[in-house]
């Protein structure tokens, strides 16, 4: 039976999920460091069909599972993408916006009602772009959003998904959306078809169908709206043709490659699509912002001012901890803004800090496979074994913070000091202290942010 001292939460802090030397490197492009990260240059465009972005998979040494969604990550911000498209995502409620790609505008459409399916549209932040749902249509899997130009012109994007066995009527629909595009707007059409029985071959000015109705009449879409394939080769790796890159303008789209799973490194069953648009596209303006300049900061008086002040902790055990800790909090910046001066940065594109939400996220996603393995943790010589008390002994440990050295909170204090909540109420907390240090275990401290945006640099030159 394993047991866990809450004495040693002091330890644990807040990490980077992205690691600076992965970004500087020469051999990537890095997360949202492409070596063209001005305005003039086009987008750098990725298209794949992922099987289940939720699913878990075994990593390399078959001992443990990660959740897709950190290899899709990884990919994404390796490559520096601008617009990501993604089929068959399996998304549902249960995966927040913010757990897939920080840093980018997400634009999904989830199936409904059973699993499988969904659509995903990721745009970098700093690029201007607008979701037509007007365009979209009913129980049809597919997401429309407009990217502009800096010339004031859009192109629209389409990402669309056609199960295997659905009717005539989502090509029906696609076909009603693109109706409704000028004939002198750009319109990209990228995603998986599932019709293995048209030929796309290059050598041909038009599909060549050898299936039926439904091939029939998306061959008639694609001479109606004067759409051209841009990819060659097979798309799966039967040897089929399933995923299509369309365009009514060809020549804004340059530079199309087509790669195998295992090029990737992305676990599915299709190829992946790389692609360019070669416009200038309107982009935010860098945000302007006020930092500490901590190389500038006088951090032996702001020790010493911190000893000798000391903080005014009475009535702890009477009060909320919340309105302890925001009292704490003022008193502390207050001597921070004394020996600490700051300045004005501009920020540019630069990979996401985990906050706590985005901690959170990365928790859920490389842990929800397995149970925890604490089944008893203990503070001040009591032990918990129930989720109720559990909560009690960590609401206890954080209410410490604020009492002065001279307090003595014992077993009877932390049993009648605080009210016990139900059980009912508690029964979702099943993590383990030791799963949290594991997560975070390696991981550079460096550049992420303490407890309500406070910097853990900060935070630990203070307390040296």
């Amino acid at each position: 039976m394993m047991t866990t001292r809450l004495e040693d939460l002091p330890a644990l802090r807040p990490q980077l999920l992205a690691n600076d030397a992965h970004a500087n490197s020469e051999s990537t492009r890095g997360y949202i460091c492409s070596k063209r990260n001005d305005s003039q240059h086009g987008l750098d465009c990725l298209y794949l069909n992922s099987r289940s972005l939720k699913a878990f998979v075994k990593t390399d040494d078959n001992c443990s599972k990660i959740c897709k969604i950190n290899i899709f990550q990884q990919l994404v911000y390796c490559g520096g993408y601008d617009v990501v498209c993604v089929c068959e995502t399996w998304l549902n409620d249960c995966v927040l916006d913010s757990e897939l790609l920080p840093g980018y505008s997400i634009f999904r459409r989830d199936r409904v009602g059973k699993t499988g399916g969904g659509v995903l549209v990721a745009v970098r932040d700093t690029i201007r772009a607008k979701r037509r749902t007007d365009l979209e249509g009913n129980n049809v899997e597919l997401v429309v959003v407009e990217l502009f130009k800096a010339n004031n012109q859009s192109i629209i994007l389409y990402t669309f998904y056609r199960p295997p066995s659905s009717t005539l009527d989502s090509i029906q629909q696609l076909n009603s959306s693109l109706d409704n595009i000028p004939e002198s707007m750009s319109i990209i059409l990228i995603g998986n078809f599932n019709l293995p029985t048209i030929d796309w071959s290059l050598d041909h000015p038009n599909p060549n169908n050898n299936g039926g109705l439904l091939e029939n009449k998306f061959c008639d879409l694609v001479g109606d709206h004067f759409l051209e394939q841009l990819i060659s080769g097979s798309t799966h790796r039967d040897g089929n043709k399933l995923d299509l890159l369309l365009c009514n303008y060809a020549e804004i789209i340059k530079n199309v490659t087509s790669s195998t799973p295992e090029q990737f490194g992305f676990p599915t069953d299709h190829h992946i699509i790389e692609f360019e648009i070669p416009q200038n596209f309107s982009r935010a303006k860098p945000i302007k912002r006020i930092i500490l300049d901590y190389r500038q900061g006088n951090f032996e008086e702001l020790r010493t001012s911190l000893l000798q002040a000391g903080f005014d902790s009475d009535g702890v055990l009477t009060e909320e901890i919340d309105q302890h800790w925001t009292r704490w909090k003022e008193w502390f910046l207050a001597h921070v803004n004394k020996f600490i001066p700051k300045k004005v940065v501009k920020d540019t594109n630069s990979p996401p800090w985990v906050d706590g939400e985005l901690f959170w996220s990365y928790h859920k996603s490389t842990c929800r496979h397995r149970e925890s393995k604490v089944s008893e943790i203990s503070y001040k010589g009591v032990t918990a074994k129930t989720a109720a008390h559990k909560a009690e002994l960590f609401n206890a440990f954080f209410s410490s913070v604020f009492t002065s050295p001279r307090s003595n909170i014992g077993e009877d204090t932390i049993n009648n000091s605080l009210p016990l909540r139900t059980e009912q109420n508690l029964s979702d907390i099943t993590i383990g202290v030791e799963e949290v240090a594991n997560c975070l275990h390696g991981l550079d401290t460096s550049k992420a942010s303490g407890p309500d945006d406070l910097p853990s640099r900060l935070l630990k030159e203070c307390a040296q």
